[in-house]
């Protein structure tokens, strides 16, 4: 899942790319759902741009008529309207004296 900014013949580009995990649970039978991105934004050098992925098409399959309900949507625009935690700095900071 992502928004498709470019399309050619061979490839796709994906602004944003998510995968959607769907996990049963034998013990209790839920069926819980995770969206995970590709790439988490905290492992780059500016975490505030997106990310776009390029695939080849042949190696993807579409769904032509479906689309997400609602709340899968808003669930997929708060990942990547959260702007990531900012990196804590690694000085040591003296609490006592010796």
């Amino acid at each position: 899942m992502g928004e498709i900014i470019e399309t050619t013949d061979q490839t796709v580009r994906v602004k944003n790319p998510i995968v959607i995990d769907v996990v049963h649970e034998q013990a209790s039978g839920k069926v819980t759902l995770q969206m995970l991105p590709l790439f988490f934004r905290e492992f780059l050098h500016n975490s505030s741009d997106p990310l776009v992925w390029s695939f080849t098409k042949s190696r993807l399959t579409f769904c032509e008529n479906g689309s997400v309900n609602n709340s899968l949507a808003a669930q997929y625009t708060q990942i990547f309207s959260t702007q990531p935690p900012r990196a804590v700095s690694q000085d040591t900071i003296k609490l006592f004296e010796d």
